[in-house]
């Protein structure tokens, strides 16, 4: 491999950080105004919900693909392709506008291209930055995924009151400009030996996930069958594949990985939905315009920024079970917060969005930590990428529930308050506090096992 010039690389590393940003607060102005495309569209909550757990179900499995192909494949070629798959979304999506499902595929398509922006970079710090270089650019990454969703958020409320929520679509374009960038200062490397890559296998998994989130959204027996038929076929597959993406023989070698992969999977299962709830809180709640999103959610992610940051010194001051412990907690708080005083109005909800979003961003260090100290060295690369799409992931399915509760007329009539849309609300928010709690308890319980140091 040919050494890039440490200026170069950072040229490099800028524009695919701005590229980061550009694409990732498409995810949270796209959430933001679900409230809007449920109008345009007369669709219920639970079928707006589809295009945010489709594209984050992409974004999962494209970081995972995308992990594979750097190895053979360089980063000058995977920018290109990334850049040129946010703008084929976005002329796609902007075409077809009055088209939901075609919005939906756009997302898809556009997502693909975010998932090479975030993979890219932190292979490029991994490869040729010194270990000094690395913490910092790493936290630089960190801050850069909050400002990009604290830029969502005012993209979706704030700017949406003057323009046509679809005209969002196009911000990707912006990306083409950098085409120059990733093709003069991306490093010329050596092509490795091409790896086998089980595009089967993850598509396959993928369409599980897929007609699962399709259930729970719709209710279809049909998509139960599906899903059904193609999870037996999955379990089948990797029983019997040997070269499967992810085998039985996998967490043998690994025997702390499956503990660590479900605490993983429980604490990230409310992550998009405290978000998303929040628009509806705003608008069919308190009848107020999309715009006061803005006052809930930006102040949230500017302190998330901070947590995140400070989330290596409270490590080194009380160690990674008890900051994990503490993350775990503020965002069980958070959810109590916004559920037992929602009718206070929208300064308590943001406080609750405080404490959830800086406690997801304190913990998520030592749980990486955890799941990497969890996998053997040769292993690390297929077990992170595995945590990836799990993130993602589980997410994905507690944002479809929490869609179809709110879609439910049965849940309605357990709304414990007057207004009774605040009520579903209320509720949904004291089931994630449920969920959270569940999961406190399975990390206490598995703490020798997820930290054998401490």
């Amino acid at each position: 491999m040919v050494r890039a010039t440490t200026s170069r690389i950072k040229v490099l590393m800028w524009g695919l950080l701005f590229i980061f940003v550009l694409s990732n607060l498409m995810v949270q102005a796209f959430v933001t105004v679900t409230p809007l495309i449920t109008e345009s569209f007369a669709i219920s909550a639970s079928t707006a919900s589809i295009q945010v757990t489709i594209t984050t179900v992409t974004l999962g499995v494209a970081s995972m693909i995308y992990d594979t192909l750097t190895d053979y494949i360089s980063i000058k070629k995977l920018m290109v392709v990334g850049i040129c798959l946010l703008a084929i979304g976005s002329v796609i999506g902007f075409a077809f506008q009055h088209y939901y499902w075609a919005i939906v595929l756009a997302r898809a398509i556009q997502t693909a291209g975010q998932a090479a922006m975030g993979e890219l970079f932190v292979i490029t710090v991994s490869r040729y930055l010194s270990e000094e270089e690395k913490l910092r650019y790493m936290a630089i990454y960190t801050a850069a995924f909050q400002l990009a969703y604290a830029l969502g958020v005012l993209m979706g409320s704030i700017v949406t009151a003057h323009i046509p929520w679809y005209v969002l679509l196009l911000l990707p374009l912006i990306s083409l400009v950098l085409l120059p960038i990733a093709w003069q200062f991306s490093p010329e490397e050596e092509v490795h030996k091409k790896e086998r890559i089980d595009v089967f296998g993850i598509t396959l998994f993928s369409l599980v996930i897929v007609f699962l989130i399709l259930y729970l959204n719709q209710m279809q027996i049909l998509f139960l069958i599906s899903f059904g038929v193609l999870l037996v076929a999955f379990l089948l597959y990797i029983h019997y594949q040997p070269k499967a993406f992810i085998t039985g023989q996998f967490f043998k070698e690994n025997k702390r990985f499956a503990t660590a992969w479900v605490m993983v999977a429980l604490l990230e299962f409310t992550q998009f939905s405290f978000a998303f709830l929040v628009s509806f809180v705003v608008t069919d709640g308190f009848k107020a315009s999309l715009a006061h999103v803005s006052s809930v959610m930006l102040p949230a992610y500017l302190v998330a920024i901070v947590a995140g940051l400070s989330g290596p010194a409270i490590i080194k001051l009380i160690g990674e079970f008890k900051t994990m412990l503490l993350g775990s907690v503020m965002a069980m708080v958070g959810t109590l917060t916004a559920a037992s005083l929602i009718q206070s109005g929208l300064f308590t909800l943001s406080i609750g969005a405080i404490l959830f979003i800086s406690g997801l961003n304190i913990l998520f260090t030592p749980m990486m930590n955890m799941v990497i100290g969890s996998l053997r060295p040769e292993s690390i690369g297929r077990g992170i990428g595995l945590n990836d799409l799990t993130i993602n992931i589980t997410g994905s399915i507690g944002l479809a529930i929490v869609g179809l509760l709110m879609s439910s007329s049965s849940f309605k009539k357990t709304a414990m308050i007057t207004n009774t849309t605040l009520g579903v609300f209320q509720n949904i928010y004291y089931l994630m506090a449920v969920a959270l709690m569940f999961a406190i308890v399975v990390l206490i319980l598995n703490r020798k096992k997820l930290f054998p140091e401490e």
